[in-house]
């Protein structure tokens, strides 16, 4: 259950990514419902946090979601 969840959570976040690198735009969330665009060329530095922070969480979870499944096949 824990591995099929993380490796969905990998795609999303794997999707996200794709889009930012093709588009040249980054949609972050805030605390609350506020979600800010962070363009390549006007906001560098927030886009660039932004992508590697979503491009972690990508890795992350989709190493997380292998592991899980590996532990439960073996």
């Amino acid at each position: 259950m824990f591995a099929v969840i993380f490796i969905i959570l990998g795609i999303l976040f794997f999707f996200l990514v794709y889009n930012a690198y093709v588009t040249g735009e980054v949609k972050g969330r805030g605390w609350g419902f506020s979600i800010r665009t962070y363009r390549q060329y006007k906001e560098p530095i927030k886009f660039w946090i932004t992508f590697v922070s979503y491009l972690a969480a990508a890795i992350a979870a989709t190493t997380f979601g292998l592991l899980a499944a590996y532990k439960l096949i073996f």
